[in-house]
């Protein structure tokens, strides 16, 4: 009996079959394009609908401490629940409304103040993104050894973010 709650108890999908392992792709790259899209529709719905902007911005006049936790507890929610169909769609789907509601007084100061800085930062991360999945498509290359510094990386700014706040 496998007592680890983490185990996969499925093969994964890179030993699927080739059929399968297209239908987990485009499954995966759906819900990555729609969560992008609920993020984005945040934003222009906190740029052009009254309610939805003051909200935005009265997320941030509370305290920022209970902002944080909030956004963390969040996150930890959607990964824990990740498994149970449909309440992680709804959670994923709350998630990204809920970061673009956090960062649309942010971005929309910036497309107020330097309209060029958004579409740049857009077409950066478009052409990182679409030259990474082009490599791991290509050469079948796992980043997952990433994991551990990218953690560490997070904490990292997270701790630069509660000094600066702090201080």
């Amino acid at each position: 009996m496998d007592t680890n709650p983490y185990a996969l108890h499925q093969a994964p999908a890179a030993a699927a079959e080739a059929d399968a392992r297209a239908s987990f792709m485009r499954r995966t790259y759906l819900l990555l394009f729609a969560g992008v899209g609920v993020f984005a529709a945040t934003l222009a719905a906190a740029d052009s609908v009254p309610a939805v902007r003051s909200l935005a911005v009265g997320i941030w006049s509370t305290r920022p401490w209970i902002v944080l936790i909030g956004i963390f507890g969040v996150g930890f929610l959607v990964r824990a629940m990740a498994m149970k169909h449909p309440i992680n769609l709804v959670l994923y789907f709350a998630y990204a409304f809920l970061f673009g509601l956090l960062l649309a007084p942010t971005v929309l100061y910036a497309a107020s103040t330097q309209p060029h800085v958004l579409s740049q930062a857009a077409m950066i991360t478009a052409i990182v993104f679409t030259g990474l999945t082009g490599f791991v498509f290509v050469t079948g290359k796992d980043f997952s050894f990433l994991g551990g510094a990218l953690t560490i990386g997070f904490f990292g700014m997270l701790g630069v973010l509660i000094v600066g706040v702090g201080g």
